[in-house]
């Protein structure tokens, strides 16, 4: 089945990374040389890179991500053998690796002088990718590769399954958040305090659980040192 979970990747995922090149070939008369590669978080370029490796940049970071994240599942077979784990996994694939497209296809524009507005466009993706985690990380069963991995998730299913109910709803209201803020222009910090806080969220309540259940079973106790 994991075999199965690399070959859908490998189907699915090539033709996205393709496009990539194919929007970086389409563009690359019309980008300026050097071309602009990195934004600040006001979406001016303050990086470039010579061509031809400048338009090709992403494109070729989506090409090792793509080989990278449609390996994995092969060479660890054992973490992939539950359902919701691999529907979990090959979702959250596709959706980075789209994310990687969208990421080539504006900047392309943009340093080729179409009036992008990168400092929304990209923050909304991430808002987007969150979202689309957030719907399925709730059904992955315990693994080392994705989902929130603690010591505390790792050591016990059932915290393990409250951590990524929760870890679920928190990350997808928080794309909820950004992909708005991105949209109306909110300020930066909004969408970095959000970013960074939700994964804390479930991170904090799997050590809660993981606590509480040691005090349950008698293993400690309050004045334990």
């Amino acid at each position: 089945m994991t075999t199965a979970t690399s070959r859908r990747i490998f189907g699915w995922g090539l033709p996205i990374v393709l496009l990539g090149f194919g929007a970086a070939f389409a563009l690359y008369d019309a980008l300026p040389d050097p071309v602009p590669t990195h934004w600040n978080i006001r979406g001016e370029a303050d990086g470039f890179t010579p061509k031809p490796w400048g338009a090709f940049v992403i494109p070729i970071v989506s090409t090792f991500t793509f080989f990278l994240l449609a390996a994995i599942p092969f060479l660890a077979r054992r973490s992939f053998e539950a359902e919701g784990t691999r529907l979990a996994y090959e979702v959250s694939t596709f959706s980075i690796l789209g994310f990687l497209l969208v990421i080539t296809v504006v900047t392309l524009l943009a340093g080729a002088g179409f009036p992008i507005a990168i400092d929304r466009v990209i923050p909304a993706g991430i808002g987007l990718l969150l979202m689309i985690v957030g719907g399925v990380i709730a059904r992955t069963d315990p693994n080392r590769f994705i989902g929130i991995r603690t010591r505390a998730t790792l050591s016990n299913e059932e915290i393990w399954r409250k951590t990524h109910r929760l870890g679920g709803k928190v990350f997808a209201i928080a794309g909820a958040i950004v992909f708005a803020a991105a949209i109306l222009g909110a300020s930066i910090l909004v969408l970095v305090a959000t970013v960074l806080i939700a994964p804390v969220v479930p991170i904090v309540y799997a050590a809660y659980l993981s606590r509480k259940a040691t005090f349950r079973n008698g293993d400690s106790s309050p004045n334990a040192s």
